[in-house]
């Protein structure tokens, strides 16, 4: 009788802790799915800062083109892009002659915890002496503070 009570026990102790490892095994694949999860999260909300800063680039451009000496104020202009918002925070000629000027815009985004900065050269034609159309030249992302 002595001999089933130990064997009792030591089943017990087993089921305990091959559930155990089960369990612990279980919370692991749980929790690292979790994690990729939260990532592509991520990643999704950065395309979207991403996408509203380059919004604020063409909102600028637009400017530009309705009024030549366009420059959004010191602490830059905030633009309602649909629920979301993005900043001009600066254009500034590069370089300029009669027919137009070559400008750098900045512009900044935040969504949820993304964050992005963008930079963006475009010639901008004089519409008193040119007919030229604008054109866009490479966005950059620079690094956030």
């Amino acid at each position: 009788e002595c001999m089933t009570i130990h064997r009792g026990f030591i089943a017990l102790i087993t089921s305990i802790i091959i559930s155990a490892a089960l369990l612990a095994g279980a919370v692991s694949a749980g929790s690292a799915a979790l994690v990729a999860r939260a990532g592509v999260l991520n990643g999704e909300y950065k395309k979207i800062s991403h996408s509203l800063a380059e919004s604020c680039v063409q909102i600028a451009l637009l400017r530009l083109a309705q009024n030549y000496a366009y420059q959004p104020a010191a602490e830059g202009e905030v633009a309602s892009v649909g629920k979301n918002a993005c900043t001009i925070m600066s254009v500034s000629a590069e370089s300029s002659d009669a027919g137009g000027k070559e400008v750098l815009v900045v512009s900044a985004a935040h969504y949820q915890s993304a964050y992005t900065i963008l930079h963006a050269d475009a010639y901008v034609p004089n519409p008193v002496v040119s007919a030229e159309s604008m054109r866009i030249g490479a966005f950059r992302e620079v690094s956030t503070p």
